[in-house]
């Protein structure tokens, strides 16, 4: 395609940083590629005036912008090749000083792999110049590449995003076994088959308290109508109530704090804090939980954390938790080595 002067199509390779679910496509200011283009003494120029209005002017096109694979778009006449699409942009914003930016890339699925696997880390842009400035003008597609023009960029945000919900579901893994009181080596298996076995008895539990629940509903009738319920088993019978209603309350609490735990809405050092908030105000602890945006860096320990107790911490732990349940046990009350875990380390 000839195009008249002063304007002339100028492939640049820059590549440049990524933030998740979008893709930075220009620089602002004055930049130029480690290969010496556009020339000696010359810059590439793009002020934040000019990348507003490159950005609305994207935005405003009907059809997307096409990432293609290694430029293929620019070589299929030459090549014969096909050139398939690795992805489509048709959002647009400028950050002033920072640059354009493609948001809310739709990758296709082998896209997708590519990048996950570490296949492809790059973007790079294609975009006209003017001739005499320098100044650029618009954007016409973009390419997945391995080799930046530009040094020090970012990977694509897929492949980020991927590791760090690795990383992630590694950590709350590890958290969930402990609040289970699990190995620190199992598997995500042996944490469900836990998690069913404490939903199993809280299940057990709470039959229990409807049944004695109903039980009391009659007596207190039976009472009123005849006055013969000894003060003795209606006691009896309100302590059971009472002990049981207090188990379930437990588990809901370890329930809101082991998912929370899980999914990054609270990170260990706040399990007391939220422990105690739950205790006197479960609610008040799930509605922080549901509005809390969530954990973000969870790669590093944070500085509060001490870590896990010793051996010998641990041992004594579960002594203690051992008598727990046993003497939960004879006051007729069922409790699991997490509940008594947490019991005693109050």
């Amino acid at each position: 395609m000839k195009l008249l002067p002063p304007v002339s199509v100028a492939i640049h390779a820059c590549l440049y940083a990524l933030a998740a679910n979008e893709v930075q496509l220009l620089p602002a200011g004055e930049f130029s590629a480690r290969d010496g283009r556009p020339g000696k003494g010359r810059t590439w120029k793009l002020s934040d005036a000019d990348g507003r209005a490159l950005a609305q002017r994207l935005n405003a096109r009907t059809t997307p912008l096409v990432i293609d694979y290694e430029h293929q778009t620019l070589n299929t006449e030459d090549n014969g090749q096909p050139a398939p699409a690795a992805g489509w942009a048709q959002r647009f914003e400028w950050r002033d000083g920072l640059g354009l930016f493609a948001t809310e890339v739709q990758w296709t699925d082998r896209a997708k792999a590519h990048i996950q696997a570490g296949e492809y880390r790059f973007v790079s842009p294609v975009f006209l110049t003017d001739r005499k400035t320098d100044a650029v003008l618009d954007l016409m597609h973009a390419a997945l590449v391995n080799t930046p023009a530009l040094d020090g960029m970012a990977e694509v945000a897929e492949r980020m995003a991927a590791r760090f919900s690795t990383s992630k579901e590694n950590t709350m893994l590890a958290k969930l076994l402990a609040a289970l009181g699990l190995p620190a080596d199992g598997t995500e298996d042996s944490a469900l088959t836990a998690a069913a076995a404490l939903k199993a008895r809280a299940d057990e539990a709470s039959t229990k308290c409807e049944t004695a629940q109903r039980e009391l509903t009659a007596l207190k009738s039976a009472a009123t109508k005849t006055d013969a319920v000894s003060t003795e088993a209606m006691q009896a019978l309100q302590k059971q109530v009472g002990a049981l209603t207090t188990q379930l309350a437990q588990r809901d609490l370890d329930e809101v704090i082991a998912a929370a735990l899980q999914g990054g809405k609270l990170v260990p050092a706040q399990e007391k804090w939220a422990r105690d908030l739950g205790a006197k105000d479960l609610a008040g602890l799930k509605n922080y939980i549901e509005t809390s945006p969530g954990v973000i860096a969870l790669h590093a320990r944070q500085s509060g954390d001490r870590g896990a107790p010793g051996a010998g911490n641990a041992t004594e732990l579960a002594n203690k938790a051992k008598a727990y349940i046993a003497e939960q046990a004879r006051n007729g009350i069922t409790v699991n080595a997490a509940q008594a875990v947490a019991a005693v380390s109050r």
